[in-house]
């Protein structure tokens, strides 16, 4: 028997506190093989029988008998005291599961070596005289050479440790959520891949393209959820490389600063961001040229084949928000109706286009990706300046939208700069990995400030409103309200969308539209509670009012948990002193000095060499024009010598013909004289 120390230890693990039964097994029972372990007598107490009785009759309540009893099962209980502790405690965590999917009845898989998948019989297909054997002590054998397919088993085994029928479409999805989530952990930007994983089965399951999932089920609904949610994570900003480090180009320095607020340095710091921010002259030029050059082939390659195509810059290059690093937005259309020229078939017609640019020597990582609006991605070779190509509506509303806007907030494009900035350095703008694209945030800016605007001591100075930009979205209520604009700024409350029967949702949206409210009938359109996403941000587009701009920003949560509202309190405060770095607004946009200086300098020499090349075609025009007309005043002063030589050879000839004349009129004259 134990020590009292040993059995005050076994008695008193936290499973044992919850059975009385296997308490008492564990403490007073020995690891020594006994006489009486094998046999139910009564005279013998304590023994591993009677408790296997009590045990059984607790469980299933009538006892099997001792000869029908599993062979695994009397491995474990010879194997003494600590095996069949072990085999309590997986007896309880199967309870635990058994509790947690209480609609699930646990069976056993059957493993064929020879195949590729695991397969579980369904409920009814146990043979009644089948000896029941346990999951968790199968003894499953695989040839060596079938080595793979072990590991994928209980690799399968780790994701789900119990599988039955009906339960295929959420261990799918949850296979390709790991997945995804391992993939993130070897790369240092591979949350996109669980931001692709989240995207592509929602939209799955929302089409109705699965046609396992029930929506009217609420715990699928919500056990799809939990699946497809993630941990929102704070994202610090890209690290930079550079050997030395290089003082921000918009610090102050400290000398100039002797004196100043906090808010007042990041004020000016804001300023002189903005300025260095901006696109040169050499680089705007740059940009409009591969704009350029991309639209002209475009035209040539897909001009023959779609009747009145034409191509059009758009997006923040066409806005004038664009950073010197800012993708290049081409739209193609066709004014002409027909089946050939609808997005889907211009798409078409952009397989020609991909398989032009990819072989040409000025694009590389040329790919296509189909969608409702087919998209080509590519990047210039020699800039590294990213190009979008996409067969999509116009976004001249937008663009009109964000002139207004412009015009109205004085210090919008300076703040937009520093934002855009932010959340480039933590990858959370590209939309096809959950981020936040150019226009939205610009919306998401512009509501903020207009928001700010009602209160009773509004911010005034660009750095009091970024403050009140990045306080407002930190603590913005995702799942319960959206955000609108016009007619006036405001929060609108989401529903849910088994609040409503959509009869009554349809009721609502023909109602608002018919009093001429469109904006309140866009607001009941797209503020929903989406069952699998309820934490996306509902931001109504002014442009368009039935437009979600945060539907696909799936990466939200890691967006409103990277706003930097409490790390620059201080900044309000004016505590200067605790500062130790040179610039106050590195703690918002990194060192993207150092980041960007790689690509701004390709951009800027990509520049230069054009400006170079330029200029020597331009010589050469001009060298060619002066030789032209060096030769046309050449050519012009030997016509005019010829035209001088020919004037005076015709004078000759006509006092010529004139002498002759004279001569034979003489000749004539003297026969007559003489007859006379």
């Amino acid at each position: 028997m134990h020590t009292s120390r040993l059995a005050l230890r076994q008695s008193c693990r936290s499973y044992n506190a919850y059975n009385p039964l296997q308490a008492l097994t564990a403490t007073f029972a020995t690891t020594a093989k006994r006489a009486q372990d094998g046999t139910k007598s009564e005279k013998f107490k304590g023994s591993f029988a009677d408790y296997e009785a009590i045990y059984e009759q607790l469980q299933s309540g009538e006892p099997e008998e001792q000869q029908k009893r599993s062979p695994i099962r009397r491995v474990q209980r010879d194997a003494g005291l600590h095996a069949r502790q072990v085999s309590l405690e997986q007896d309880i965590a199967r309870q635990a599961h058994k509790k947690e999917r209480r609609d699930v009845e646990p069976v056993a898989e059957t493993v064929d070596a020879s195949a590729d998948t695991v397969t579980s019989p369904a409920r009814d297909e146990h043979p009644a005289t089948a000896p029941k054997q346990r999951k968790d002590f199968a003894i499953l054998r695989f040839p060596k050479e079938n080595a793979k397919k072990q590991a994928e088993y209980h690799f399968k085994r780790f994701k789900s440790p119990s599988v039955a029928s009906g339960d295929g479409i959420w261990l799918k999805v949850d296979g390709e959520r790991q997945a995804a989530k391992f993939a993130a952990m070897r790369t240092p930007d591979g949350e996109k891949y669980v931001m692709h994983a989240i995207a592509k089965w929602v939209n799955m399951l929302s089409s109705g393209k699965e046609a396992d999932f029930d929506w009217s089920n609420e715990d699928g609904v919500q056990r799809m959820r939990k699946i497809l949610d993630y941990a929102a994570r704070s994202r610090p900003p890209r690290e930079s490389f550079v050997e030395k480090p290089l003082l921000e180009p918009w610090a102050l320095g400290r000398r100039a600063v002797e004196g100043m607020s906090g808010l007042e340095i990041l004020d000016e710091e804001i300023k002189r961001f903005a300025a260095w921010a901006a696109p040169t002259p050499a680089e705007s030029s740059a940009r409009q040229a591969i704009a350029q050059q991309t639209q002209d082939l475009v035209t040539q390659v897909m001009g023959k084949k779609v009747d009145g195509m034409q191509t059009k810059l758009f997006g923040s290059e066409a806005t004038g928000l664009a950073l010197p690093s800012s993708d290049l937005d081409i739209r193609i259309y066709s004014h002409v109706q027909g089946r050939g020229n609808s997005y889907t078939g211009l798409g078409y017609a952009m397989r020609t286009l991909q398989e032009r640019m990819t072989n040409h020597e000025e694009y590389m990582l040329v790919t296509m990706r189909w969608s409702k609006y087919p998209i080509i991605n590519a990047q210039h070779r020699s800039t590294g300046i990213d190009i979008q190509i996409v067969s999509s509506p116009s976004t001249d509303n937008q663009a009109a939208v964000t002139a207004k806007y412009l015009a109205e907030l004085p210090h919008l494009r300076d703040l937009f700069y520093v934002v855009r900035t932010m959340l480039g350095m933590r990858d959370l703008v590209d939309v096809f990995n959950g981020g936040t694209g150019s226009y939205g945030l610009f919306i998401m800016l512009v509501a903020a400030l207009k928001r700010s605007q009602r209160s009773s001591n509004p911010p005034q100075t660009a750095a009091e409103q970024l403050l009140f930009f990045l306080d407002f979205y930190a603590s913005f209520p995702l799942e319960t309200r959206g955000l609108a604009i016009e007619p006036m700024p405001k929060l609108f409350k989401k529903h849910p969308i088994a609040a409503l029967t959509p009869a009554e949702h349809q009721s609502y949206i023909h109602a608002a539209s018919r009093r001429g409210d469109d904006v309140r009938a866009g607001q009941w359109a797209i503020g929903v509670v989406r069952p699998l996403q309820p934490y996306l941000l509902c931001l109504q587009d002014p442009a368009d009012p039935t437009n979600d701009l945060g539907r696909k920003s799936n990466a939200i949560k890691n967006l409103q948990a990277s706003w930097l509202n409490r790390m620059l309190d201080h900044v309000e405060q004016g505590k200067r002193a605790e500062w130790t770095r040179e610039s106050l607004l590195e703690l918002v946009v990194g060192r993207c000095h150092e980041v960007q200086l790689e690509r701004r300098a390709k951009l800027a020499g990509w520049a230069g060499e054009r400006a170079e090349l330029e200029a020597m075609r331009e010589e050469e025009r001009r060298e060619l024009e002066e030789s032209k007309a060096a030769e046309r005043k050449e050519l012009e002063e030997l016509r005019e010598a010829e035209r001088v030589e020919l004037g005076e050879l015709r004078k000759e000839e006509g006092s010529l013909g004139a002498q002759t004349q004279s001569d034979e009129d003489g000749k004539k004259g003297e026969p007559l004289v003489a007859s006379q």
